[in-house]
């Protein structure tokens, strides 16, 4: 048996954030260039240590790889 288990987002470890900015993805292997799938607006989960938090003019922005998200959350 198989499939995907999406987690709860209620779950107390789990966070939800508005996507701001996304880059345009990382090398994989030096001729392996993967492109990001997340885009401006999307909502995601993510655990939350997995974000590294800065402060930037009174605001925390939570800063994280594409690897840690969990999922998009689709409306």
């Amino acid at each position: 048996a198989g499939g995907i288990i999406l987690p709860e987002l209620d779950d107390q470890k789990t966070l939800k954030a508005k996507v701001l900015v996304a880059g345009p993805g990382f090398w994989a292997a030096p001729d392996l260039f993967v492109q990001t799938t997340c885009e401006t607006g999307d909502i995601i989960a993510y655990q939350r240590f997995a974000a590294q938090v800065m402060e930037y003019d009174g605001i925390d922005y939570h800063i994280l790889q594409e690897r840690d998200i969990l999922t998009k959350v689709i409306k």
